[in-house]
């Protein structure tokens, strides 16, 4: 998606899907720190601001990450979350969104994608690599240093205005101790367009690795990837 916020809506509009989105976003934080808690998980506190600042160019992306421990299990789970702040009508190709370590002999247990439109209703979820029908998150691969989703980034016209259907989102990993000390971060890298008759880009592969995630491409268009601050273990 391009960086304006669709036109068609009022100011009045805006700030109540604004208001809407909002209020999903930190209830989803509340359940998922409650179903942590019953699960015998705590979170992990870490240095820094947990947020990712906002891009003015070429969308408006806010990352946020949290780290939970299970002393029993001897297991964490890190979260990833999206949220678009802006969106358009001017879908492009797949975006990609991963969880990464630094260390790579913590070993992975499994991991899972949700994502919502921006009305905070859901548009699939994908249960380590087994999805819902018509998903948009699906898992594309996992190696020693994380775990890679596909984004179907999409906009739905609809009679009075639309539906974008990746405006927000998460990605959990669990995972055991390995060795040494290890940072989790949350990846996310933005397709889009400027014009309707931009043409979309093609992927070329997209590699994983302790430092970074890396897309390449046969086709390009516009693009940015961002990262959140990471949480460290």
């Amino acid at each position: 998606m391009s960086s304006s916020n669709f036109k068609d809506l009022s100011k009045a509009e805006q700030r109540y899907i604004d208001d809407i989105k909002e209020e999903h976003i930190l209830q989803a934080m509340v359940d998922i720190d409650e179903n942590m808690k019953f699960l015998g998980f705590e979170e992990v506190e870490s240095e820094g601001i947990n947020l990712q600042e906002r891009s003015n160019n070429p969308s408006d992306l806010i990352l946020t990450d949290k780290l939970y421990f299970n002393k029993e299990k001897k297991q964490y789970n890190f979260v990833g979350y999206w949220d678009f702040k802006a969106w358009d009508s001017l879908t492009s190709t797949l975006d990609i969104a991963s969880v990464r370590m630094n260390n790579n002999t913590y070993p992975i247990v499994r991991s899972y994608a949700y994502s919502y439109n921006q009305a905070g209703k859901s548009t699939g979820s994908d249960n380590d690599g087994s999805h819902s029908t018509n998903s948009h998150a699906t898992k594309k691969f996992e190696n020693k240093a994380g775990v890679v989703y596909n984004v179907k980034d999409q906009w739905v016209k609809q009679p009075s205005t639309g539906i974008y259907k990746t405006d927000s989102g998460r990605v959990s990993m669990w995972f055991k101790k390995g060795k040494d000390s290890n940072k989790v971060f949350f990846d996310f890298h933005h397709n889009y367009k400027t014009s309707s008759v931009s043409a979309n880009a093609t992927l070329g592969g997209v590699k994983l690795s302790e430092s970074s995630l890396t897309v390449s491409y046969s086709k390009t268009s516009k693009n940015y990837q961002r990262a959140s601050r990471g949480k460290s273990i």
